[in-house]
């Protein structure tokens, strides 16, 4: 197995602590994962291929249809979110714009309006501090040849999108230079925020524009979904490489009521195959969830029986819904890439990494400690904190013996009664 590092790693007390503290934590940042790299190189390789497709179609080369995403599956500690950083690392040293959204009560999976707002707010810009969506617009070179190419697709293949972002981004264009807070008020719009049909007409008549565009009220996931598929090329016509967006804890979807989780199901069949209007947009993404929850939730429950049989009562329910639906659920059954348990030999070079991290953030010589027996069942988490934690004391105290024992943690999949149903309608 190959074991995947960078070669600019950083270096210097401060950012050495600075992992220390991310692995300490449980919690991945830049520092920790480029300092450890993943030994998940399977995962790295058909990662590395999306990329280039994506780069391909932000670039506007025609390609064949192929799946957008990958579906990570691993047990609670595994390292899903360490993999998850270090790819997101990877994406913005390749130009592309990473999102990343931890599933949970404030952004379900069935709810795409809550899920887009969140990979907004947090998505990165290579070199970029501000404001994704911000400097996004601040990007965009309007007499360029891909900002054309754009307004070609809005006229074509890309009409289903709704009109009041393809007006916007006219009058974006328009008043760039000018009025600064009616083009923020643009980019908030794309961002998620409302903005009224009637100020939309009033602008339009204003500018002569109104009889060339179908400004009219829309659900607001059809809206979203309108949103991905513009937003994506936008951050192309700005000169970036696509979007990744990356979705951690996809498992929550077993807490949520039935008619929620077929509605989670179908999202899970976009977010993994593309979006079904816009196969081609440049976005790829990865989502990840427990090793357990075929067997915790689809079997144990019945959702494959369960979910269509539900959605078919739904007098609101499309034939497409219920189709995503059913394929979402063989994506979760069939299509997991499980992370792949540490070898003896990565565990050692684990350990004398961190170990040169710990000396180095608090400037000693770390002894060697003994962590917890290496077994198939443990987590490469338990073993990182095990090692850190005895480090921790014998720094403290240098006549200190730590002894570490661990247990596993489960994921509850159990469904919450106390999820509010936000979305009766699919």
């Amino acid at each position: 197995m190959t074991y995947t590092r960078h070669e600019d790693r950083p270096t210097g007390t401060v950012t050495a602590l600075r992992a220390l503290e991310a692995l300490r934590a449980g919690v991945p940042n830049r520092e920790s994962v480029l300092h450890l790299g993943t030994m998940q190189s399977q995962v790295v390789e058909r990662y590395l291929a999306n990329l280039e497709i994506t780069a391909r179609r932000a670039n506007w080369e025609s390609m064949d249809r192929v799946p957008a995403g990958l579906l990570i599956a691993g047990g609670f500690g595994s390292g899903k979110s360490h993999l998850l950083e270090y790819l997101a690392q990877r994406a913005l040293q390749q130009n592309f714009v990473v999102s990343r959204v931890v599933i949970s009560k404030e952004t379900p999976l069935y709810n795409l309006s809550a899920v887009y707002r969140a990979a907004i707010n947090d998505a990165r810009v290579p070199g970029r501090p501000g404001s994704a969506i911000t400097e996004i617009g601040t990007g965009l070179q309007t007499e360029s040849l891909r900002f054309a190419q754009l307004y070609r697709w809005l006229a074509t293949d890309g009409s289903f999108v709704d009109h009041r972002l393809t007006a916007t981004l006219r009058m974006f264009e328009q008043f760039a230079s000018g009025d600064e807070e009616f083009v923020d008020k643009i980019l908030q719009f794309w961002a998620g925020d409302q903005f009224g049909v009637a100020e939309i007409r009033r602008r339009l008549r204003e500018a002569g524009w109104l009889g060339e565009y179908n400004i009219r009220s829309t659900r607001e996931d059809v809206l979203c979904r309108d949103r991905l598929s513009f937003v994506s090329r936008l951050i192309a016509a700005a000169g970036y490489s696509g979007w990744v967006i990356l979705l951690d804890e996809v498992e929550l979807i077993g807490r949520y009521s039935l008619l929620q989780r077929g509605r989670a199901y179908a999202e899970v069949a976009q977010w993994l195959q593309g979006l079904t209007r816009d196969p081609s947009a440049p976005i790829t993404t990865v989502l990840t969830t427990v090793d357990d929850f075929e067997s915790e939730v689809l079997v144990a429950r019945n959702d494959l029986e369960k979910v269509p049989s539900r959605l078919s009562l739904m007098a609101q329910a499309s034939p497409q819904l219920l189709e995503l639906a059913n394929r979402g659920m063989e994506l979760l059954r069939d299509h997991q890439m499980h992370l792949e348990p540490p070898t003896n030999e990565e565990l050692d070079r684990t350990y004398h990494a961190i170990k040169a991290l710990h000396g180095e953030a608090l400037r000693w010589s770390p002894p060697d400690v003994q962590g917890i027996e290496r077994l198939p069942s443990n987590r490469m988490r338990q073993y990182v904190r095990a090692w850190i934690n005895e480090w921790d004391l014998i720094y403290l105290d240098p006549s200190y013996t730590p002894i570490t024992l661990s247990t596993d943690v489960k994921v509850d999949l159990g469904e919450n009664t106390q999820v509010e149903d936000e979305a009766s309608s699919p």
